[in-house]
């Protein structure tokens, strides 16, 4: 979210044109994919953050 505060301040939007913005730019990157032992993987950018399974386990527990 925090990305998307920054980006709307700099581009002066409000936030719901800037959050349709950055969803459209994103759906619009290309994705590489290849199959590892049958499933649909990609690599993740360089500079892109990993989901780790501690991070799904901290996020988990801030729901709760």
């Amino acid at each position: 979210m925090c990305d998307i505060i920054v980006y709307m301040r700099t581009t002066l939007s409000i936030i719901g044109k800037a959050v349709s913005e950055l969803v459209r730019h994103g759906l619009g990157a290309p994705v590489k994919t290849r199959v590892v032992n049958g499933l649909i993987v990609f690599d993740v950018p360089d500079g892109g953050e990993r989901v780790t399974s501690e991070l799904v386990k901290q996020l988990e527990a801030d729901e709760s």
